[in-house]
């Protein structure tokens, strides 16, 4: 049996794939900056808005390494964003402090009242707000990244 190689072609084609992984990496962050901004609009949707801090401190973001991609979604700056996605059930200590009042039955006032030291027990359901969205998304974004990909290897590969 004899085997016949082009070296003209397997030189183009080993070429062809040293580009391969940036062109692959380039189709993977433009798909998932897409599907993050889409995130990040449903995630402020669903964020609980009391005061709107929450909602304002959102992120969305695109990591690009020399060999990955990262795509995330979620909150900077806010302590108890924490608590608001998975709730909270147990107790939660209070160290003593003084309370201004500002404002009594609509009159303004300035009053200063001591809080005591205290513990209580919270139980807190939380209102998820990133969780439902990426479950929402995920089998989407699986789908899209391996056709995504496949998409890219043909159109890359040398012929």
């Amino acid at each position: 049996m004899d085997v016949k190689v082009d070296y003209r072609t397997l030189t183009r084609t080993v070429e062809g794939l040293g580009s391969l992984d940036q062109n692959v990496l380039d189709a993977l962050a433009a798909l998932i900056r897409e599907y993050v901004v889409q995130m990040l609009a449903d995630a402020v949707a669903l964020v609980p808005k009391k005061t709107g801090r929450l909602a304002d401190h959102l992120i969305g973001r695109i990591d690009k390494g020399s060999a990955s991609v990262y795509g995330i979604v979620g909150t900077r700056g806010v302590a108890y964003a924490h608590f608001q996605e998975h709730g909270f059930h147990g107790t939660e200590s209070f160290a003593a402090s003084l309370r201004t009042v500002k404002q009594v039955f609509g009159r303004p006032i300035t009053a200063t009242q001591a809080v005591r030291a205290h513990v209580r027990q919270l139980d807190y359901s939380g209102q998820p707000f990133l969780l439902p969205v990426l479950e929402r998304y995920w089998p989407e974004i699986q789908q899209a990244m391996i056709d995504t990909v496949a998409r890219t290897v043909r159109e890359n590969l040398p012929s």
